[in-house]
């Protein structure tokens, strides 16, 4: 999905939220504080055209942040907060969702709620309502899945975790599948070292790493590994924004990915023809 003109407020805004961030960990002077906001702004006017993806050029500006501020984890208390939260969300809410495919794609769904934009008491609110998709493709997810031997599913936020297990297990039973997490810290996203805090490491059935800290797949530089597995699995589910913006981008994997996302911004509710903060799970 390439940039809309509302995305370079956006971008601005989250660039601007992530210095914040490191500046909160590790003050710094006004000069230096000017001087890396100045920096990434100069970035940003340089990467922001049509031609270009929002989730590449966040990437961009996320690595030269935590490069000028010397913090490789800008995000880290807040994504100790989320995953606080959202624990106790779903110890209350995991007996309301029956094992079923359908239920439990809604249960995962739900917790894509979690926004760095809100406070956490919005994404909280929004989390315990029970949720329908807007656009509903479990149909066809159910037709393929018969055929499917290896799946690939792609984390998305942190606290999410939680609501992805149960989903990952149920189509784990009866074929191989993977769960994929970030290498490294960009933004509030599920890291390795974020789900062995969490305790729920062991829980599921294989995890891999990204290989990279960029927002979404970025093809160039994933891991060996992570290649190999997108090579040879039959279906991935890939859940956030960030893997819609960048997955749809690459034609080699058209048909084969399922997105289960909120669209949380106009220009992504715009792509998807729903309407804002709409749940989907769509066949790409």
């Amino acid at each position: 999905m390439r940039v809309q003109k509302e995305c370079y407020i956006c971008l601005n805004r989250l660039a601007m939220q992530t210095i914040d961030f490191c500046i909160k960990q590790k003050p710094v002077s006004c000069r230096k504080e000017t001087l890396i906001r100045k920096s990434i702004l100069k970035i940003l006017a340089r990467e922001f055209n049509a031609h270009k993806v929002p989730a590449v050029i966040y990437t961009k500006l996320n690595r030269k942040i935590k490069k000028l501020s010397n913090i490789p984890n800008p995000f880290k208390e807040r994504k100790q907060q989320e995953i606080a939260m959202a624990r106790k969300i779903y110890r209350k809410l995991q007996k309301n969702y029956p094992p079923t495919l359908s239920n439990l794609l809604l249960f995962s769904a739900c917790s894509n709620a979690l926004d760095f934009f809100k406070p956490l008491y919005d994404s909280k609110s929004q989390m315990q309502r029970r949720i329908h998709l807007y656009i509903d493709q479990t149909h066809i997810l159910k037709i393929k899945l018969f055929q499917a031997r290896h799946i690939v599913f792609f984390a998305d936020n942190a606290g999410e975790c939680f609501f992805d297990l149960p989903l990952v297990r149920f189509l784990g039973k009866k074929r191989k599948i993977t769960y994929v997490v970030k290498s490294k810290a960009i933004q509030n996203d599920l890291t390795i070292k974020d789900l062995r805090k969490t305790l729920l490491a062991d829980k599921f059935p294989k995890i891999i790493c990204s290989g990279n800290d960029a927002v979404g797949i970025e093809i160039t530089t994933i891991s060996k590994l992570l290649k190999k597995e997108l090579q040879h699995c039959d279906l991935i589910i890939a859940k956030g924004m960030g893997y819609y913006e960048t997955f749809t981008e690459l034609s080699q994997f058209r048909g084969k990915i399922f997105h289960l996302l909120m669209a949380k911004c106009q220009p992504v509710a715009k792509s998807l023809g729903v309407p804002l903060d709409s749940y989907v799970l769509v066949n790409i």
